[in-house]
């Protein structure tokens, strides 16, 4: 301790120190540096740099983890039209709690100007748009990003669609490309919750809203095709808490990782026993959407004599929505491993 509280206020000398500034130096402001280009100016270290410095952190591992970040909404863009029409549109989705920021890149891929270009969008679910893209004027081949915000009121699979419209100086009517739809993920509404079994048998009788899916997968091993759809529901098992943490991005937004799965069923003795020794295993599991609505589920497995592994998921809850829309995703990651990873 003698030795960390001498550093400590070897520290404080060092930052109490007056530093003596040439009139003629130039002052950089961080905020007012151009960041488009890669070269950055000598000595010209911002604040957050001198931050990781001084933890040890280099200048390598803050690129990766940009890099990382970027291959992350890389992942997430979708493409709404096609290569060769005359106006290309990617679109991005951000979750931010209630609302979804759309960003959409806009490319003019023909030799003309093209004006009055606009998105029209609509939604279907329970999905309100609250501000429209603007129009905007397209040079050739020049690109755009123009926003729109919707919000969200519960938690049920929404989908946008909708066409973007332009002008040609050479034609009399306007022109227009109809947009792929874009669906939004359940899977950023619902986060990790803990219930009691005695507070889950209650609400199993009381909710009315039923969704029954019936097993249907290439997994062929009944742990890991619960762990694969917990992972994909952020359900966890009812009666076992879960280690709140604010290590990764995941743990902060509520998500359960592979290793927060994999200790769940090790905590679970008598579930992880059942797995081991019986052909039949049922457990129940639970879930909490970030508007407080409840999701519970039933998961009935049994593994058959030449394998394969049938049964039957129930899902309840207070509301409609939910219920199908969580059905809905359970049906499709259910079936194997590569295609519902996240």
């Amino acid at each position: 301790m003698a030795t960390q509280n001498s550093e400590w206020a070897l520290g404080a000398d060092v930052e109490g120190e007056e530093k003596s500034v040439g009139p003629d130096e130039c002052i950089i402001f961080r905020q007012l540096r151009e960041r488009k280009g890669g070269g950055v100016a000598a000595g010209a270290i911002d604040d957050d740099d001198d931050f990781h410095a001084a933890r040890g952190a280099s200048i390598a591992s803050q690129a990766a983890a940009d890099g990382a970040l970027f291959a992350e909404r890389l992942a997430k863009v979708q493409q709404m039209t096609g290569l060769a029409d005359p106006v290309y549109v990617e679109a991005f989705l951000q979750v931010h709690s209630f609302d979804l920021v759309l960003e959409l890149l806009m490319v003019n891929r023909t030799q003309e100007t093209l004006q009055n270009v606009l998105v029209e969008l609509s939604t279907q679910g329970d999905l309100k748009l609250v501000d429209r893209p603007s129009g905007v004027t397209l040079a050739p081949g020049q690109q755009m990003m123009v926003h729109a915000s919707i919000k969200v009121a519960s938690t049920e699979t929404g989908i946008i669609f909708g066409y973007v419209s332009y002008e040609k100086k050479s034609a009399a009517d306007k022109e227009c490309t109809v947009l792929n739809e874009l669906h939004v993920d359940i899977l950023d509404y619902i986060e990790r919750a803990w219930i009691g079994e005695l507070a889950f048998r209650t609400m199993w009788s009381e909710f009315e809203w039923e969704n029954k899916i019936n097993i249907n997968t290439s997994i062929n091993e009944v742990g890991a095709f619960l762990e694969h759809i917990m992972r994909n529901t952020n359900m966890s098992i009812v009666g076992r808490s879960y280690k709140k943490s604010t290590g990764t991005k995941d743990q902060k937004k509520g998500k359960l990782t592979a290793e927060d799965v994999q200790e769940m069923l090790q905590e679970a003795v008598g579930i992880k026993k059942l797995i081991e020794t019986s052909s039949f295993v049922a457990v129940n599991l639970y879930a909490k959407s970030i508007f407080g609505e409840d999701a519970l589920a039933n998961i009935s497995i049994e593994k058959m004599p030449d394998g394969k592994l049938t049964g039957s998921v129930r899902i309840r809850s207070r509301t409609q929505g939910i219920a199908l829309s969580l059905g809905d995703r359970i049906t499709i990651v259910q079936r194997g491993v590569q295609g519902g990873k996240k």
